[in-house]
């Protein structure tokens, strides 16, 4: 979908009250292998409108784990997307996840801010491993990427980015 499209999504007009809570408990038992679309607005963050479910406001996403799949045990607090597409809310791509297996989840599927795609980050991947395997002195390239010298020996030692270099701790 195009951001034309996407940006004319997020600003439909609000449907009626109840409709988004009817419309998840009549797709809660779909059975279908495709990924099914939420119909409705989409939040700014890319995910299913938000909704009243149970007297909370939640994801659409989130709404439909809670009406297929019942409560989430202690520590699945997540709705995970199996499929990686954050509009589907198939029931059967759907499932309750701990934060770690949320965050794997959205490595697999491409999903993830990791690294560069990361809001606040300052450096790209192809900086990184040019670093990484570079032999200068930690304050020249620090000087050089505009970064610290902290954050230049993190990348050495493997205490940031080791996902890229390998160097894991």
């Amino acid at each position: 979908m195009s951001l034309h499209e996407l940006q004319t999504r997020v600003h439909v007009a609000k449907p009626p009250n109840g409709a988004l809570s009817k419309w998840i408990m009549e797709n809660a038992k779909h059975d279908g292998d495709e990924c099914l679309l939420w119909p409705f607005s989409i939040s700014t963050l890319g995910y299913p409108g938000n909704t009243l479910w149970n007297g909370k406001q939640m994801f659409g996403h989130r709404a439909m784990c809670f009406a297929a799949h019942g409560h989430p045990k202690r520590d699945q607090s997540h709705a995970a997307h199996r499929c990686g597409n954050r509009w589907c809310i198939n029931p059967n791509h759907l499932r309750w996840a701990s934060v770690s297996e949320n965050q794997m989840d959205r490595v697999k599927h491409g999903t993830s801010n990791r690294g560069g795609r990361h809001g606040s980050a300052k450096l790209c991947e192809t900086s990184v491993l040019r670093i990484y395997k570079s032999r200068r002195k930690i304050r020249a390239l620090a000087a050089q990427y505009c970064v610290s010298r902290k954050t230049i020996s993190d990348i050495k030692n493997g205490s940031t980015w080791s996902w890229l270099t390998g160097e894991g701790k």
